[in-house]
C-alpha cells in the first residue's frame, strides 16, 4: 500500500553546459569594457575641453594686458590728461575769462599731436564670446569679461565724439564769443575720456586677478607684459 502522505521525487536540475560560465564571463567582459571605453571617452573629452578653456583664458588675459598697456602708453591716458589741464587752464573757472596764452598752448598741442583715440583690440573675445566654450568658464569669470569689454567698447565710441569736439574748436576762430563754451565743452569731455581709460584699467586689473593671478600669460613681446598695477 502506497503511502499518500510520502514526499514527491525531487526534480533533476537541469545542467549547465560546458561552455555557459565561459560565455558568462566573456559578456560581463564585454559590458565592461563598454563601460570603460566610455568613461574614458569621457574623461579624454573633459581634458579636452579643459586645456582648451585655458588656452583661452591665456589669451583673454594677453589681449586685456595688451590693451591695458596701450592705454598707459604716452600716447593716451598720459597725453589725454595732459591735454585736460591744458584746456582746463584755457578755459579757467565759470566766471574767470578766457586765458588767451593758455589758450594758444592747448590748441598747439592738441593740433599739433592729434586727440590720440585708443585703438584696443577685442578680436580674442569676440571669438570665444560667440563659441560654446565660454560655456565652460566660471560665471563670474565671464561677467567680469563682459564687463571689460562693454566699458572697452564705451570707450571707443566716446572717442568717436573727441573729433567733432576738436573741429568745434574752430569755430573760435570765426567767433571768440563761443570761445568759452568750446573750450569748456572740450575740457569736459577730456575729463570723461581719462575718467573712462582709468575706470577701463581698473577693470583690466579686476578681470585679470581672475583669469590670470599669477600673470603665466604674459609674454615678453613688447606691450605684452605690463604689470596689473601701478
Amino acid at each position: 500500500m502506497t503511502d499518500v502522505h510520502s514526499p514527491p521525487p525531487p526534480r533533476k536540475r537541469a545542467a549547465w553546459p560546458p561552455w555557459a560560465p565561459r560565455a558568462t564571463l566573456e559578456a560581463g567582459l564585454i559590458v565592461f569594457s563598454v563601460i570603460l571605453a566610455l568613461a574614458a571617452t569621457n574623461w579624454v573629452e573633459e581634458r579636452r575641453t579643459a586645456d582648451r578653456v585655458h588656452d583661452m583664458r591665456g589669451f583673454l588675459a594677453a589681449e586685456m594686458r595688451q590693451n591695458r598697456a596701450t592705454l598707459s602708453e604716452p600716447t593716451y591716458l598720459p597725453h589725454h590728461t595732459d591735454l585736460k589741464q591744458k584746456f582746463f587752464l584755457a578755459s579757467g573757472r565759470q566766471a574767470d575769462a578766457v586765458d588767451p596764452e593758455a589758450t594758444r598752448v592747448a590748441m598747439q598741442t592738441l593740433f599739433a599731436s592729434g586727440l590720440h583715440p585708443p585703438q584696443l583690440k577685442d578680436a580674442v573675445w569676440t571669438s570665444v564670446s560667440q563659441g560654446d566654450l565660454i560655456e565652460h568658464m566660471k560665471p563670474e569669470d565671464v561677467f567680469a569679461l563682459a564687463e571689460v569689454y562693454k566699458a572697452q567698447s564705451a570707450l571707443e565710441d566716446w572717442s568717436v565724439n573727441g573729433a567733432t569736439a576738436a573741429v568745434d574748436l574752430l569755430d573760435m576762430l570765426d567767433n571768440p564769443a563761443t570761445a568759452k563754451l568750446r573750450l569748456v565743452r572740450m575740457t569736459m569731455f577730456l575729463e570723461d575720456m581719462t575718467s573712462q581709460e582709468r575706470r577701463l584699467i581698473d577693470l583690466y586689473d579686476q578681470a585679470l586677478a581672475r583669469l590670470d593671478p599669477d600673470g603665466r600669460s604674459a609674454t615678453p613681446a613688447k606691450g605684452d607684459a605690463a604689470p596689473p598695477k601701478g
